[in-house]
C-alpha cells in the first residue's frame, strides 16, 4: 500500500504554452522583405545617378536625389509598419501602388522608345520595382495576410 505522502508516480510539469494563434505568416515576411529590397534598390540606383555613373533623365541631380531619398524612406517605412502589424501602411502602399505603376506601365506601353533609350540600370530598376511591389501587394492581401491584420483588432477588444 503506499502511503499517502509518497510524491506522485505520474509525471508532473506544466501545462504547454498556448500557441501564438495569430503569428506572423510567412506571406507578411516575404511582403516586407520585397518592399526593403525595393527601397534599397531605389536607394543604389539615387546613389548611382548622384554619383553620375548612370545618367539622369528628366531630373536635375538634386531632384534626383531628392525624389530616391524620398522613395526609398516612404519604402522603408511602410515595409517596417507592415511587419509591425500596421494595417493603415498596407493601405498607403496600395494607394500609392494604384497611383504610380499604372502611369509607369502607360509610359512604357505608349513610347516603348522612350523606355529603350534609358540606361540598361534604370530599365532593370524600373522592371524589379514592378515585381517586387507587384508581388508585395499580392502577398499583402492574400486571406492569410488580411486574417492576421484584423486578428490585430481581436486581440485588442477588452
Amino acid at each position: 500500500m503506499q502511503t499517502p505522502y509518497a510524491p506522485p508516480t505520474s509525471k508532473v510539469t506544466d501545462p504547454p504554452e498556448p500557441q501564438d494563434l495569430f503569428a506572423k505568416p510567412p506571406q507578411i515576411r516575404m511582403a516586407a522583405v520585397c518592399l526593403w529590397i525595393s527601397a534599397l534598390l531605389a536607394l543604389l540606383v539615387t546613389a548611382a545617378q548622384v554619383m553620375r555613373l548612370v545618367p539622369t533623365v528628366g531630373a536635375s541631380i538634386g531632384a534626383t536625389a531628392v525624389i530616391g531619398l524620398l522613395t526609398a524612406s516612404l519604402l522603408g517605412v511602410i515595409a517596417r509598419n507592415i511587419s509591425e502589424r500596421r494595417s493603415w501602411a498596407r493601405w498607403l502602399f496600395i494607394v500609392i501602388y494604384a497611383t504610380g505603376t499604372p502611369v509607369s506601365v502607360a509610359a512604357i506601353i505608349l513610347a516603348p522608345a522612350f523606355f529603350a533609350a534609358l540606361p540598361a540600370m534604370l530599365q532593370a530598376n524600373i522592371v524589379s520595382q514592378f515585381v517586387l511591389q507587384t508581388l508585395a501587394l499580392i502577398l499583402l492581401f492574400v486571406s492569410t495576410s488580411r486574417q492576421w491584420f484584423k486578428s490585430r483588432h481581436a486581440t485588442n477588444a477588452p
